[in-house]
């Protein structure tokens, strides 16, 4: 049996890039990105009708990564990339769900890991502004962190939710 796992997204940066640095070291250790797809799917009301909407991902790019510094330089709202890369499911004990026993459930995601990044068009800046160089806010990650070599994350199950719940209280 053959199989493939390929994903290859293109959309707009819905903000500027957040760059992620490790709580207890300060070390940059990655930024993340907020990527709105835009979608078009037939009204079922209304026949002939469309409606117009966006699906969003949020990517992760390691410092480590060769793309790195240029997307913490370019990569802002409104910037259009293309994202190349595979679907990887991450699994964890729920905090909140439990099955008839008392033991917590699992819960999962499917996420998108980038393994290429290309931006195809620069957002428009202002005559009179600078685009910034470093973000104001940062983002703190667990000093369980950790990268492979590809610049991808490789953290457990548990360590990507209480990450992934740090990210949407700061979204």
């Amino acid at each position: 049996m053959f199989a493939h796992n390929n994903v290859t997204l293109i959309g707009n940066l819905g903000g500027d890039r957040k760059i992620k640095t490790n709580e207890h070291t300060g070390e940059i250790v990655g930024l993340t990105l907020s990527l709105g797809v835009s979608k078009r799917i037939p009204d079922p009301n209304n026949e002939g009708q469309w409606i117009d909407g966006a699906d969003w991902f949020q990517l992760f790019i390691s410092s480590k990564n060769r793309s790195f510094e240029f997307l913490k330089k370019h990569a802002l709202k409104g910037t259009m990339i293309t994202v190349a890369g595979y679907l990887r499911r991450e699994t964890w004990d729920s905090k909140t769900r439990k099955d008839e026993n008392g033991n917590p459930m699992q819960d999962s995601r499917l996420d998108v890991a980038p393994t290429d990044i290309k931006i195809l068009r620069f957002a428009k800046v202002q005559d009179n502004e600078t685009p910034p160089v470093d973000p104001a806010e940062e983002e703190t990650a667990s000093d369980g962190q950790q990268h492979g070599d590809a610049g991808l994350p490789t953290q457990s199950p548990e360590e990507q939710n209480q990450a992934d719940e740090h990210y949407s209280q700061n979204l």
